[in-house]
């Protein structure tokens, strides 16, 4: 790895459009796939972003910017936690994306992590996030079972 990584996932959910953005943008939905957070923002591009609340006893704290943001089409937000006492520049942030496709199945809702850093640490814990918590919580909260 040189100039960081991504890491993407895909699931297929056959709900409408409405109760998927839902999922992706309201704390009600948010705590059961994001780390026991609730999401605060009002979603508007340039707008502050904040994920508060506990996972595994431990409370947790991010915050972030809004970059990008489409209703039933797209998101993007940077995040940076600042418990890891790391400086606060880019390099540390992680990039969040939702990207929702229409298909003849369903839609496709599209998860990408995006992360700055080289590091081989930090990329096997955003796959193990990603594959252990967002992913599973994701699917569980629409009752997705394929």
């Amino acid at each position: 790895m040189s100039d960081g990584f991504k890491v993407e996932r895909s699931v297929l959910v056959k709900e409408s459009e409405e109760k998927i953005w839902d999922v992706l943008t309201k704390s009600e939905y948010t705590k059961h796939y994001m780390f026991g957070c609730e999401v605060i923002s009002d979603w508007t591009v340039g707008s502050d972003i904040k994920f508060t609340g506990r996972f595994m006893g431990r409370k947790m704290y991010t915050r972030g910017t809004v970059l990008e943001y489409k209703p039933y089409e797209y998101i993007k937000y940077s995040s940076f936690d600042p418990r890891l006492e790391l400086e606060d520049i880019p390099e540390n942030y992680i990039y969040t994306s939702y990207i929702l496709t229409k298909k003849d199945e369903g839609i496709e809702v599209k998860f990408i992590l995006e992360i700055l850093q080289d590091s081989k640490e930090v990329y096997d814990e955003t796959v193990k996030s990603i594959d252990r918590v967002m992913i599973p919580g994701f699917k569980k909260i629409l009752n997705i079972r394929y």
